[in-house]
C-alpha cells in the first residue's frame, strides 16, 4: 500500500513534540535547510505497483574529471586516516540527469525496484521537490519500545545469494554499530544488539543489525540527537568528519542524508524515521542523483568510486526506464 500525506496550504510547520501527527523530512545539517512537518489535513491509501525485478544498469556517463576528483577526495581521506585525524569518514558526489517524464512515473519504477525499502515523494514549496528509496532506518518508535539499525558494507548482488562479505564491509559495519550503541549508552539506555544479517536493496547488498532500547514517545528528541547524523552517513569523530565532508565535498547535501518519515499518523507517540539514501532532488527537466560511501584504512580510490556508480545504478534504472 502506498500513502498519501497531504497538506492543503503552503504553511511552514517546524517539528515541535516528535511523534505528533505529520510526515518529517530534515535535513543532514541544520541551517539553511528547515526541518518540515507536513501536516495531516488529508490522508489517502492505494495498492503498490506489481513488483518486477531491479534494472541493473550502470551509473549514467560521467565526465572522466568527475572520477579523479573523487579519487583524489577519497585519497585525501585515507591520509587523514592515516594521520589519526580520522577513524571514518563518508564521501558523497551529487550525479546531474536529465529528466523526460513525470516523477510519479519514476515513483511507480521506485516502488517495483525496491519492494522492501521505504519509497517517497516529497513536496513542500520551501524545500523543493524529492524523491528517494532508502533502505536505513535511523530510528522507530511504538509502545515504550525504539529500535535503530546498524547498516554499513556495500557489495553488489551476483544473483539471489548474499555474497561473501570481507573484511572492510565487517568492518565499516562493526564500526557503525560500536559507535550507535556508545551513542545510546551515553545517554543511559541499555542497548540490546541483534544479530548481523545481510539485505537486499535493489542490485546492491549490505550488513545490517538491528539495536533495540527501552524508550517512551518522550525519548524521541533525545534519540534523534544522540543518533543523527550515524557514522553510516558522516563518520568518526563526528565533529572531524563533519569538518573533512565541509571541505571536501563541494556540494550541499541539503536533505541527503538526514531523515524523513511518518509520525504520530496511526497512533499517538509513534514514529518511523529514515536515513535519507537513494535519493534524488528533481527540478524543471532535470535531477540530481546522491550517492556516497564510507571511507575508511582498507578503502581503495578506484572501489569506492565504482562503490558510488553501482549505488547509483537502480535509482538510474528507474529514471532511465520510467519513459
Amino acid at each position: 500500500m502506498v500513502q498519501a500525506v497531504l497538506q492543503t496550504d503552503r504553511r511552514l510547520v517546524a517539528p515541535r513534540e516528535w511523534g505528533e501527527p505529520g510526515f518529517v523530512m530534515a535535513p543532514y545539517e541544520s541551517g539553511a535547510w528547515p526541518a518540515v512537518q507536513l501536516q495531516p489535513d488529508q490522508l489517502l491509501q492505494g495498492r503498490t505497483t506489481p513488483a518486477v525485478a531491479a534494472g541493473r544498469e550502470a551509473c549514467p556517463p560521467e565526465a572522466p574529471e568527475e572520477r579523479e576528483a573523487h579519487l583524489k577526495r577519497v585519497s585525501d581521506a585515507l591520509e587523514a586516516i592515516r594521520q589519526g585525524k580520522l577513524e571514518k569518514v563518508v564521501l558523497a558526489r551529487a550525479v546531474p540527469v536529465s529528466l523526460k517524464t513525470h516523477p510519479f512515473r519514476i515513483f511507480e519504477r521506485l516502488l517495483a525496484y525496491y519492494p522492501e525499502a521505504f519509497c517517497y515523494v516529497w513536496f513542500h514549496p520551501a524545500t523543493g521537490l524529492w524523491m528517494g528509496a532508502t533502505p536505513e532506518l535511523l530510528l522507530a518508535s511504538s509502545r515504550g519500545e525504539a529500535q535503530t539499525i546498524s547498516l554499513a558494507g556495500t557489495l553488489p548482488a551476483a544473483g539471489d545469494e548474499p555474497p561473501a562479505w570481507g573484511a572492510k564491509e565487517r568492518h565499516e559495519q562493526q564500526v557503525v554499530t560500536d559507535y550507535i550503541c556508545s551513542r545510546l549508552s551515553e545517554q543511559g539506555m541499555l542497548p540490546e544488539v541483534g544479530a548481523t544479517q545481510p539485505v537486499r536493496a535493489g542490485s546492491l547488498w549490505h550488513l545490517r543489525t538491528p539495536i533495540t532500547v527501552k524508550a517512551s514517545a518522550g525519548h524521541l528528541g533525545q534519540l534523534l540527537g544522540a543518533l543523527h547524523p550515524t557514522p553510516a552517513v558522516c563518520g568518526i569523530p563526528l565533529g572531524a568528519a563533519r569538518q573533512f565532508i565541509q571541505k571536501h565535498e563541494g556540494f550541499d547535501r541539503a536533505y541527503y542524508t538526514g531523515f524523513l518519515g511518518p509520525s504520530g499518523l496511526e497512533m499517538p507517540g509513534q514514529a518511523e524515521f529514515y536515513v535519507n539514501l537513494r535519493c534524488m532532488q528533481i527540478g524543471e527537466g532535470r535531477a540530481a542523483l546522491f550517492v556516497g560511501g564510507g571511507i575508511t584504512g582498507g578503502s581503495d580510490p578506484a572501489r569506492e568510486w565504482e562503490e558510488t556508480r553501482q549505488k547509483c545504478g537502480t535509482v538510474w534504472a528507474a529514471v532511465k526506464n520510467s519513459g
